[in-house]
């Protein structure tokens, strides 16, 4: 059926970027959009979202963190969040401090920056912001 087959090709391509970077040092990082974001809501509300649920909420905050870095038009960010409201019924709770600070603890992080695997217009791109960076982002 459909499903299966989307879950097949996804593991396909996951088995791809693991194979061509074992350790998560370049392509894989790629695998990570929506995550950043994802794991500090999933940490903040003691694993109470769905890992589901939130990286689509980590796609629309990540998403809108692209739009605003200006890696991404308007007609991109759109088309991303319509994708998301398609598949996901829910109030896209606040990125407040707490959940900020989560982010920064992430395991991806380095040098005092953020990282994050942002949508580019074709395709992601991994990028690292400093805390007050990204607050002007958001």
């Amino acid at each position: 059926d459909a499903l299966n087959e989307v879950i097949y090709r996804s593991v396909k391509i996951k088995a791809r970027f693991v194979e061509l970077d074992e350790f998560d040092k370049k392509e894989r990082k790629l695998l990570n959009l929506g995550h950043t974001v994802a794991h500090a809501f999933e940490k903040y509300s003691k694993y109470e979202i769905d890992h589901s649920l939130a990286v689509a909420f980590g796609l629309i905050y990540e998403t809108k963190i692209s739009f605003n870095a200006g890696y991404i038009s308007a007609e991109r960010r759109d088309e991303i969040l319509t994708l998301c409201s398609k598949f996901f019924n829910f109030k896209i709770p606040v990125l407040n401090d707490e959940i900020i600070n989560l982010m920064s603890k992430d395991k991806k992080n380095y040098q005092d920056k953020l990282v994050f695997s942002l949508p580019m217009e074709s395709g992601a791109d991994v990028k690292a912001f400093t805390r007050d960076q990204l607050i002007k982002l958001l």
